[in-house]
């Protein structure tokens, strides 16, 4: 028997990048777990968004 699989998928509006997993179920927990991957894996930069510049 085939067993049935779910495809959560993400788009980044700001950057375009698209992300996906596929899952056992489509619940709330599912969909947070690729979530919690995506920004740990995907855009997660070292902190490069929020450094700030050097002093003038």
């Amino acid at each position: 028997m085939v067993e049935a699989m779910y495809l959560i998928a993400l788009v980044d509006d700001a950057t375009g990048r698209r992300f996906g997993r596929f899952v056992r179920s489509d619940s709330t927990a599912e969909n947070m777990n690729v979530l919690e991957a995506y920004l740990l894996n995907v855009w997660a930069d070292g902190g490069v968004l929020y450094r700030q510049g050097e002093p003038v």
